[in-house]
C-alpha cells in the first residue's frame, strides 16, 4: 500500500519507474528469445525473422509516442467522468 500512496504522490517518477521496467523486461525477454530462436529457426530463418523485426522497431519508433499520448489523454479524460470526453480529446489533439 505504500507504494501505492508513492505511486499516486509521485505520478511522474512512476511513469518514468514503470517505462524502465517495461524496458528492462523487454531485454531479458530478448536475451532468452534469441538463442532459443536462432536454434528453432536456423541461421538463415532467424536472420529473416530479426530483419522484419528491425523494421517493425524501425516503425515503431518513427511513432515519437504519439500513441502513449493519445493512451494517456483519453484515460484522464476518461476518468474525469467528463460527459464532453470527445469533445475534449479532439481539441488536444488539434493544438498539438
Amino acid at each position: 500500500m505504500r507504494a501505492l500512496k508513492w505511486m499516486d504522490d509521485h505520478p511522474a517518477r512512476a511513469a518514468a519507474l514503470t517505462g524502465w521496467y517495461q524496458q528492462g523486461c523487454s531485454s531479458i525477454a530478448w536475451l532468452i528469445l534469441v538463442p532459443v530462436m536462432t536454434e528453432a529457426l536456423g541461421p538463415a530463418g532467424a536472420g529473416v525473422r530479426f530483419c522484419f523485426q528491425t523494421v517493425l522497431l524501425f516503425f515503431g519508433m518513427m511513432d515519437f509516442g504519439f500513441s502513449q499520448v493519445i493512451a494517456r489523454q483519453v484515460a484522464h479524460f476518461s476518468s474525469a467522468g467528463s460527459p464532453t470526453c470527445s469533445r475534449q480529446i479532439g481539441g488536444f489533439i488539434a493544438r498539438t
